[in-house]
């Protein structure tokens, strides 16, 4: 069997604490030395060219993702304006002495904002998060629309 040496504690970290402060520290790497630009000229600077340089810069490439942010979505043949309609009516009730949250409540329960929702989908209502996702009906619909049971 092989020999067991036993040291004590603190003499084999405070040896081993001797060492790692002999050790010299690496630099901290330098953020900015890793950016597209600063290698560029430091490439320059010393006179080497680069065969990467000949492909396609940043600025060639085509950006796949171009035109694919979503835009400002039709809902049922009109355009999506709800926030706007909501802030003007708001700051006509605010205008009108309402406070802002009496302007709220009052925009809630009025006749706008019916109109402007009783013609939209339940599919953009629940995209929309108007309603629930186990919603089938419109609750803002047309009364003549609704089903009788």
């Amino acid at each position: 069997m092989g020999t067991i040496i036993f040291f004590p504690y603190s003499w084999v970290s405070s040896k081993v604490m001797e060492v790692m402060q002999k050790v010299a520290e690496p630099p901290a790497f330098a953020l900015k030395s890793q950016y597209v630009t600063t290698v560029k000229e430091a490439r320059a600077a010393a006179g080497v060219e680069d065969a990467a340089d000949d492909e396609e810069t940043p600025e060639d490439v085509k950006n796949d993702n171009q035109g694919t942010k979503r835009k400002t979505r039709e809902s049922d043949g009109k355009e999506w304006n709800y926030a706007s309609v909501r802030k003007s009516f708001i700051q006509k009730e605010q205008q009108g002495g309402f406070t802002y949250k009496a302007a709220m409540d009052k925009w809630d329960s009025s006749e706008e904002k019916r109109l402007y929702l009783c013609d939209v989908s339940v599919k953009e209502l629940k995209r929309r998060k108007f309603i629930p996702r186990d919603a089938t009906t419109n609750p803002w619909g047309k009364p003549w629309a609704k089903k009788s049971s």
